[in-house]
């Protein structure tokens, strides 16, 4: 029967295939060129193993879908040498409840406490169960606080909490914060003595550096929706793409609040210059300054509620620490899933399309080599087709003749290829018996060092 050379594997045995190959797009005109001049040139020796097997063979392969997983685990101890604190009987005499609301389990055990009327305000007359609940009644304590502290600035009283309540409930915030929960740890420390260092440090941490931060979280918000109120506001105010792009410029969703409050400064020295419309300028830049100002007060109503003067002098002179430092441990591992769903097919070829097979396989040999290939009498190819595709190249030699072998020289696939297959060699050795069933060997001899690819390498090592 005559040769296609238009279907798979693409057998270029005659100049009239190489022709046909080019006339059909399969190969370009320099390809075209250099299989022709080689044709002309040169006659291809057959080996008698290649005469003897089967032109296409199939099988079906297992892959192995990998999947790592890293399991990360933290765990904290306590920093060494931490000092006494000298201020610690103020620190103690400003918030002294702190020992009853870390004894419950968490925020909401705390808040579930409190009367029914005030339960129902932060949607906790249960205790919650499932996440939804659970962010949900975050929220609410948030609000609450929030609608609180804000009647504490206008009026100098609270609405709904007593003052004693609102304390404890801002304080409760920071601690069951999942951001401070080296804090909680370190009072839940079975061997921390309410004098202790560790106990000291991590009281005074609480009252200096967290729970100002949680205040101003409550009174201003992140960064990041300061700025998108800014932006909606000056759009509000009909500046031109142009002013906002100037004037946006300052800000960005990296920055602190700190690093906000600073921009608003710059911002608003840069409007006043624009030849923006007088009103809205004004506007513009009492808004930036009512920015400011709720910002402002975060530092006055922490103050106010929870620092004498003595200890609002040692606040300012405090520098954050930390009282327990963290170790992190990463366990990996591979999760394995078996799927046979990959079919390959083997086709035995030695023609004048090997010369340039690694231009079309995208295997990492080339012509020269291919050429080479091609005139030794005991090489021939075995191409490997994944459906249409032609995935890579199996270099053989018969040497059964003088030493009843083959020998598989190398495993050529392309680095891009998956091929993680499950005993990938045990089902090849399958392909491979069928394929030679007519052909006279004892043995089928491989190099250490068989393939390019990285995985069939390492399936092959293993």
């Amino acid at each position: 029967m005559k040769n296609n050379s238009l279907k798979i594997p693409y057998r270029l045995e005659t100049i009239e295939d190489i022709t046909g190959a080019m006339s059909a797009g399969l190969i370009g005109v320099a390809d075209y060129k250099r299989l022709l001049h080689f044709a002309k040139e040169k006659a291809i020796h057959q080996p008698h193993a290649l005469m003897k097997a089967k032109k296409k063979v199939t099988k079906e392969f297992m892959t192995v879908d990998e999947e790592k997983i890293r399991d990360v685990k933290i765990s904290f101890s306590e920093v060494a040498d931490l000092p006494l604190i000298d201020q610690y009987p103020l620190v103690m005499e400003s918030i002294p409840w702190i020992h009853d609301i870390v004894s419950h389990e968490n925020l909401f055990h705390f808040f579930h406490s409190f009367p029914m009327e005030i339960r129902r305000l932060v949607l906790l007359e249960r205790l919650p169960e499932s996440p939804v609940p659970m962010y949900s009644a975050v929220l609410a304590i948030r609000r609450l606080l929030k609608r609180e502290l804000v009647v504490y600035v206008k009026a100098h009283k609270t609405s709904t909490l007593s003052l004693e309540k609102l304390k404890q409930g801002l304080v409760a915030l920071t601690v069951f914060d999942p951001i401070n929960e080296d804090i909680l740890l370190a009072f839940k420390t079975e061997k921390t003595g309410k004098d202790s260092p560790l106990h000291q440090n991590a009281l005074t941490e609480i009252l200096f550096a967290r729970l100002p931060k949680i205040i101003k979280g409550l009174l201003s918000g992140d960064a990041n929706n300061l700025i998108r109120k800014l932006s909606l506001k000056m759009s509000r105010l009909k500046l031109s793409s142009r002013h906002m792009m100037n004037l946006m410029g300052y800000v960005n969703v990296k920055m602190t609040p700190d690093d906000f409050y600073k921009a608003l400064n710059r911002m608003d020295a840069v409007a006043k210059k624009m030849s923006i419309p007088e009103e809205s300028k004004n506007k513009l830049h009492d808004y930036m300054d009512s920015m400011k100002k709720n910002m402002d007060r975060a530092p006055l109503i922490y103050r106010s509620l929870f620092l004498s003067p003595e200890l609002e002098i040692c606040q300012k002179l405090y520098q954050p620490t930390k009282v327990m430092k963290s170790e992190e441990t990463i366990i990996e591992r591979t999760v394995r899933r078996y799927t046979q769903v990959f079919t390959l097919d083997f086709y035995t070829t030695k023609d004048f399309f090997d010369i340039i097979k690694s231009k079309y396989s995208g295997d990492c040999t080339d012509t020269y080599l291919g050429e080479r290939q091609v005139m030794t009498p005991y090489f021939f190819n075995i191409r490997m087709f994944k459906k249409e595709k032609w995935i890579g190249n199996i270099y053989m030699l018969d040497f059964c003749e003088k030493h009843d072998s083959l020998i598989i020289d190398r495993i050529q696939v392309p680095r891009a290829v998956t091929a993680s297959y499950h005993q990938f060699f045990d089902y090849l050795k399958a392909a491979l018996i069928e394929m030679f069933e007519d052909v006279r060997y004892q043995y089928i001899l491989m190099p250490l060092k068989i393939s390019n690819h990285g995985t069939i390498q390492k399936i092959f090592n293993n």
